[in-house]
């Protein structure tokens, strides 16, 4: 055997086919509730009337904190899964109304 091979079975996770199978099985369930296909039809909605479903341009729309859709990177959208930062997208503020809450703020 290679060492790479080698190198790289000892790298992968171990997961035992029971434990596999009970996951495809809870995420499947998961995908299949109303509230996640809402979720997606809201997301594909949203890219057919951008027109980039289905452009492979590498971009995600996503949900911000103030519950608007934005369009950003695949990467930044899908790394930001973690608890004390939350999932949803902070919204920068800028302009007239960035300068003024940045003023009131000082």
């Amino acid at each position: 055997m290679n060492p790479i091979d080698v190198a790289w079975q000892l790298l992968k996770e171990r997961v035992s086919p029971e434990a596999k199978r009970h996951k495809l099985e809870y995420d499947k369930q998961y995908e299949s509730s109303p509230e996640r296909v809402k979720y997606r039809e809201d997301l594909n909605r949203e890219r057919r009337r951008r027109g980039i479903y289905g452009s492979h341009d590498h971009k995600d729309v996503s949900h911000t904190k103030g519950g608007k859709l934005t369009l950003e990177g695949e990467h930044e959208n899908r790394a930001r899964h973690f608890k004390e930062k939350g999932t949803l997208r902070d919204l920068k503020m800028g302009g007239i109304v960035g300068h003024l809450v940045g003023a009131a703020r000082k």
